[in-house]
């Protein structure tokens, strides 16, 4: 990689290298699904984490109540090792099996919640992330924005008008730059971005959700590659 891109490329940092271990765990002999919901055994996703950072801890905030009886639960993990820590938090509303909120919750559905919220929260840190890839609900068939929501009018809206494309896997590909760009991950962006070449829709669709700055130095980042192969 040439000096230019060398140069912006963060060292990796201590929340870098939990991503990368963590992230590297297959999970999907340990996926479990009810109705529709797919998810991680807490028991199993705590004891990956105590194999590898044993000194990592957690703790819940009292459960949230909202004005129609609803509940929403938060936990902080922190992951230790030695001198080093990072900490990230989560919430999660208490949902029945068909993913709607559940009115006036049991201390079995509250103390549930808690657990799977446990699990989520440790995706963050890069264990089983790709199940909560695709969790956001579709919009509908005719795919209208909600309302209150404007229009895109960007040149990207432009392209993407009428066009369909999977969401889930656009967040996946989103995050994986984001994880790449932030750990100096040089191999695994190239790898993703060689992915994308020849699907111009997700490529436009990607771009689209990336900040300026990543945006930047994705242009850097392929112009010292195409200088390299030159």
């Amino acid at each position: 990689m040439s000096e230019a891109v060398a140069d912006i490329v963060k060292p990796v940092s201590f929340e870098g290298e939990v991503w990368k271990t963590l992230s590297r765990v297959d999970c999907s002999k340990q996926i479990e699904k009810k109705q529709n919901l797919s998810y991680l055994s807490w028991a199993w996703a705590w004891a990956i984490l105590m194999e590898r950072y044993p000194q990592s801890e957690y703790a819940f905030d009292p459960p949230q109540e909202f004005a129609d009886g609803t509940y929403e639960v938060w936990v902080s993990v922190t992951i230790r090792e030695g001198e080093h820590a990072t900490t990230r938090r989560m919430w999660l509303p208490c949902i029945d099996y068909k993913n709607q909120p559940v009115k006036n919750p049991t201390s079995f559905q509250i103390n549930t919640t808690r657990m799977r919220c446990l699990t989520k929260c440790l995706a963050m840190f890069g264990l089983g992330h790709y199940i909560y890839a695709g969790e956001d609900l579709p919009r509908p068939e005719n795919d209208a924005p909600p309302v209150g929501e404007k229009k895109d009018n960007s040149v990207a809206g432009a392209v993407l008008d009428g066009e369909t494309f999977d969401e889930g896997i656009r967040e996946s590909y989103v995050h994986g730059i984001l994880v790449c760009i932030s750990t100096g991950d040089d191999a695994g962006l190239a790898q993703l971005l060689d992915e994308l070449h020849d699907d111009q829709i997700m490529k436009v669709a990607i771009w689209h959700k990336l900040g300026s700055k990543e945006r930047s130095f994705i242009k850097r980042f392929e112009a010292a590659r195409r200088a390299e192969a030159a």
